[in-house]
């Protein structure tokens, strides 16, 4: 929860508050004058299971006035959308309604108390634009989560730790970081991870920190673990709509690549499997972590919208019947229209639904599961394997240059030549049935990669040899 003025929470109960939005650009700032609608979206756990990890982040779709035609020199595909909610109520003097002199001379006055109420809901980026014929413009934005998308080139030397890793990420990414410690921040990696993108090590970590990973409201990157104290209590009935499900979610097991750890009946809590950070100690550790956490699974419209919290905020609902309700903010909506309207809600599965699905496969997925864990890494190396040897054993072959076109043949002569390669402007072919085709193994100009067996390793590089031979 951002808790920026001691006065916000009696302003944001107060029944007259109005708001007020704030987009500031790099030589503009827009009000609600040139603003029709502002809709937020960020969901740290998307799925209808419970998941820790993963990097999300929150999208804007923006709705701006330009009737008078002011927007018209504004270039929004370069700029850097920063987004601000503000409430008014009338005996509250915000600071940039007066100057340093008459501040002085109102403050010998019983007036109530003098603050600022902005409240920063996070730096965004453009995405799509669209101008309306009716003098509207669309603009769709990201956070910063669009610029982590590129391959991180780990260079530590391992061992190294997961905080190590971390801040590695951030120094290559050029993303501040305003978490500064985490759990199992001190778990040691012992490879270095290749072929992953910043976004993905930065999900996987924040799995071992039993969190989620997001650019928060100063557009600095942050892993958001799940609160142990409610900071917000919605009383008896102050909701548009609560729909609670009929029963607690508590985890009692973690399952990883290597097993299920825990033995009590309840929900299972699944790692990635393609998490390379992972460890037996990682995941035994994790365990200790979630053990019975606990929250319930719910949607809620609320009366009084609060754009001060957080996803992974620990909230209390009391229902009208008395009953309360412990549980997180997972997925945090609103949208502004100079009113706001704003929607929370936490995803899960019930227990029966969970442990079918975590520990029940039927008879073809568990071979799948098998085949994917078991016979395609040692196919990939074994089709690797024979391609090398059929590379370098080389032993002949005619380089033919031919109306725009490159033969590599078993024969000078093409017409008699049964092994051919053939590449011209339309692609890259080989056939074992002469220059006429077919051509079973390709790479056309139009993007296709064509080929008429798939090498499944179970075939040694003799064996593709002899075949070819």
């Amino acid at each position: 929860m951002y808790s920026g003025n001691p006065y916000y929470e009696e302003a944001i109960n107060d029944d007259n508050k109005r708001f007020q939005a704030r987009i500031k650009l790099r030589d503009n700032t827009l009000y609600n004058s040139n603003i029709k609608s502002i809709k937020y979206d960020l969901d740290i756990n998307p799925n209808e299971k419970f998941q820790i990890g993963g990097v999300y982040g929150a999208t804007i779709s923006l709705e701006l006035l330009n009737y008078e035609g002011d927007l018209n020199n504004i270039n929004f595909d370069n700029e850097e959308f920063v987004i601000d909610l503000k409430i008014l109520i009338d005996d509250l003097y915000t600071v940039s309604k007066f100057d340093k002199e008459l501040v002085k001379i109102i403050n010998t006055l019983p007036i109530k108390k003098i603050t600022s109420l902005w409240v920063p809901q996070g730096k965004f980026y453009t995405t799509e634009i669209k101008k309306n014929e009716n003098m509207t413009i669309s603009i769709k934005l990201i956070d910063k989560t669009k610029y982590l998308e590129d391959e991180y080139v780990c260079t530590l030397t391992p061992p190294f730790t997961l905080k190590r890793l971390y801040e590695d990420v951030h120094s290559k990414a050029q993303v501040v970081s305003d978490t500064k410690s985490f759990y199992n921040e001190n778990k040691l990696v012992n490879g270095v991870p290749v072929g992953y993108t910043y976004k993905q090590i930065l999900g996987y970590i924040a799995e071992c920190a039993c969190g989620a990973y997001i650019i928060n409201r100063f557009g600095n990157g942050e892993i958001r673990s799940y609160g142990s104290e409610v900071v917000k209590d919605i009383e008896k009935g102050k909701y548009k709509e609560f729909l609670p499900s009929e029963n607690y979610i508590t985890i009692k097991k973690v399952k990883y690549y290597n097993g299920t750890i825990g033995t009590e009946k309840g929900h299972i809590l699944e790692l990635d499997d393609k998490n390379p950070l992972l460890s037996d100690e990682i995941a035994q550790s994790i365990y200790n972590k979630m053990l019975n956490f606990i929250y319930i699974k719910y949607t809620l419209k609320l009366t009084n919208c609060d754009f001060a919290m957080d996803c992974a905020d620990k909230i209390s609902i009391t229902n009208t019947k008395d009953t309360e309700f412990k549980t997180y903010i997972m997925k945090n909506s609103w949208e502004f229209t100079g009113a706001m309207s704003q929607n929370w809600e936490a995803k899960g599965e019930n227990e029966l639904s969970n442990t079918y699905s975590s520990s029940s496969k039927g008879p073809i997925n568990q071979e799948l599961d098998r085949i994917i864990k078991e016979e395609i890494p040692t196919a990939k190396e074994e089709a690797i394997q024979a391609a090398t040897d059929l590379l370098t054993a080389y032993n002949g072959g005619y380089v033919i240059k031919k109306n725009g076109e490159l033969y590599i043949a078993d024969n000078e002569d093409l017409d008699k030549a049964q092994h051919v390669w053939r590449w011209n402007i339309n692609g890259l072919g080989y056939s074992s049935t002469g220059v006429d085709g077919p051509y079973g193994l390709a790479i056309t100009m139009d993007g296709k990669i064509v080929a008429d067996f798939i090498t499944t390793g179970t075939m040694s590089a003799e064996r593709i040899k002899r075949r070819n031979s």
